[in-house]
């Protein structure tokens, strides 16, 4: 699957970020929406999708469209933490209150 076939949008009705391909839900990001930030509370990828790179393209596009938004993000989501902790490149979007 290339990351070119896949889209990431805000759905703030839904408070979630979502990667779809054509009209298929691959996988999403929940989140508490506060001013200026998103509490990141869970990420999950849909299992026929899973070892397919959907979760790196899923969080890379959350984190761009934060930067361009000029949101941050806390992540207690586990899996998005250890995304961000894997990639310091992202850091700028890190909300600095977030516990280490």
């Amino acid at each position: 699957m290339s990351d070119s076939e896949i889209l990431i949008t805000d759905n703030p009705e839904a408070k979630r970020f979502e990667a779809r391909r054509g009209g298929t839900l691959l996988g999403f990001v929940e989140y508490i929406p506060l001013p200026g930030k998103i509490i990141a509370t869970h990420t999950e990828v849909r299992r026929r999708f899973e070892g397919q790179g959907v979760g790196r393209t899923l969080l890379t596009g959350v984190v761009e469209q934060l930067r361009a938004d000029g949101r941050l993000v806390q992540p207690l989501c586990p899996f998005f933490a250890a995304f961000l902790r894997d990639h310091p490149e992202h850091a700028d979007v890190v909300d600095p209150t977030t516990p280490r």
